[in-house]
């Protein structure tokens, strides 16, 4: 059963996902978990704290459903498997994960005027860039980490573009594909 502050964060998310950075108030949470009124200030006394509750929320749902579909990356050692692999994450994200990935696209946005946020943002995200640069090393690239920090910018921009302009819809698998074979295939740039 989840606690009450676990609801709270839940709430926060669907908050976030329906309505933005804006609409994160105490009240529109409750609402939201459907808890009385004051639930929310209870355990979260400042929009600062709540927005910092949410933010460790996000990166703990986010590593255990990211941990789970890319683990299955693991024993990938071609690049055509590696890009049906990025082509999954994006889909799922966009999909099964729609809530999840809005509101951390929220938090993102809040990220923008708040340094505070920003520097947890860029330690979630540096994980992640170690993480890509095993894969991308396993696959011969010769900058892993740096590659790594691209492709997932790369992969941001998919899934924005599958959240706000999903028609035509997008071909992923081939855009994850050219992706891949670019950073693979990078020439140096002089």
């Amino acid at each position: 059963m989840p606690t009450r502050r676990n609801e709270i964060l839940i709430g926060a998310v669907s908050v976030l996902a329906r309505g933005g950075p804006r609409a994160l108030t105490h009240l529109s949470v409750d609402a939201a978990a459907e808890l009385p009124k004051g639930s929310t200030s209870n355990h979260f006394r400042t929009r600062d704290a709540l927005i910092q509750g949410v933010l460790g929320h996000l990166v703990k749902t986010e590593q255990s459903l990211l941990g789970d579909l890319l683990g299955k990356v693991e024993g990938v050692v071609d690049r055509e498997a590696f890009a049906r692999r990025l082509t999954d994450m994006v889909l799922y994200m966009t999909d099964q994960a729609r809530e999840l990935t809005l509101a951390r696209r929220a938090i993102f946005l809040e990220a923008a005027w708040r340094p505070e946020i920003a520097d947890q943002i860029l330690g979630w995200s540096v994980r992640y860039w170690q993480l890509g640069g095993r894969w991308l090393d396993r696959l011969g690239s010769p900058d892993p980490e740096g590659h790594a920090r691209i492709l997932l910018a790369c992969l941001d921009g998919l899934i924005t573009e599958v959240l706000t302009r999903p028609l035509p819809a997008l071909d992923i698998q081939r855009a994850t594909r050219i992706i891949v074979d670019g950073l693979l295939d990078e020439r140096e740039v002089s």
